[in-house]
């Protein structure tokens, strides 16, 4: 009888653990998406419309911001302008081709699972209407591990605002990107991150 009840016992032990187990696990994971969107609501700032840009282009752009960057007004991103968009960059090189800008993740990526969850890559497009720059449009993406290809931020295009509908990017207007990259470390230390305009058959 005392060998069943330490089977017994050590079946509930047994069971107990796992059950902490998976309640640590899931506290981990509901304590990562809570810091994920603080990091993401701590962009949001409205007077990231009217701050001094980083860079300015013309026709398109083509930044890499540094991995350490913040901007008064516009917390931990920054403001990158493009004037006369379309009209002022090369080119069309053949028919078929489509104009597109592309923002991407332009940093080291994370090994493990639970560090490349946390990383943020945000961006919010405005275009200018009577002087004043106006929010047109906005995404997110979020890092995503996979056993076999390892850690990305989003697919490997990173955001394609010119495949967004509608296509917000208007030949010939002034636009401003704001974007964001983050990881889920401490306080959210910022990472590097490329926007580009080019031509794609």
């Amino acid at each position: 009888m005392s060998r069943i009840h330490s089977v017994v016992g050590c079946l509930f032990a047994a069971m107990a653990a796992m059950a902490t187990t998976g309640c640590a696990v899931e506290m981990q994971d509901e304590q990562r998406d809570e810091d994920v969107a603080e990091a993401e609501q701590a962009y949001g700032e409205s007077t990231c419309a009217t701050v001094g840009a980083a860079a300015t282009y013309s026709g398109g752009f083509n930044y890499t911001s540094p991995t350490t960057y913040t901007t008064t007004g516009c917390y931990k991103a920054q403001a990158v302008d493009v004037t006369n968009y379309r009209s002022g960059f090369t080119s069309q090189p053949g028919p078929g081709y489509t104009l597109h800008t592309y923002v991407t993740w332009a940093d080291s990526l994370p090994t493990n699972e639970e560090a490349c969850e946390a990383l943020i890559l945000k961006a919010t497009l405005y275009r200018e209407e009577n002087g004043v720059m106006v929010k047109k449009a906005e995404d997110t993406l979020h890092g995503n591990y996979e056993d076999f290809g390892g850690c990305m931020v989003g697919p490997p295009w990173g955001i394609d605002f010119s495949t967004l509908t509608p296509n917000e990017l208007l030949s010939g207007a002034d636009h401003r990107i704001v974007v964001t990259a983050r990881t889920g470390d401490g306080d959210f230390p910022t990472r590097s991150f490329k926007i580009k305009t080019m031509w794609e058959p």
